[in-house]
């Protein structure tokens, strides 16, 4: 399974970094990449979380 994150995530991901990096631009950074760190593992356990219908 591939994971492909929307533009619109990607926006989200972005607007989330800036947000944090207000008060701290390094943990700014490394949350985000957590977070994408953890969107990318749903390619590895994709039976975990159901798509919900848009």
């Amino acid at each position: 399974m591939i994971v492909q994150l929307s533009a619109d995530a990607e926006d989200d991901l972005e607007r989330i970094g800036d947000y944090i990096a207000q008060d701290n631009p390094h943990r700014a950074l490394s949350f985000v990449r957590e977070l994408r760190e953890k969107c990318m593992e749903l390619a590895s356990t994709p039976q975990a979380f159901p798509l919900v219908p848009r």
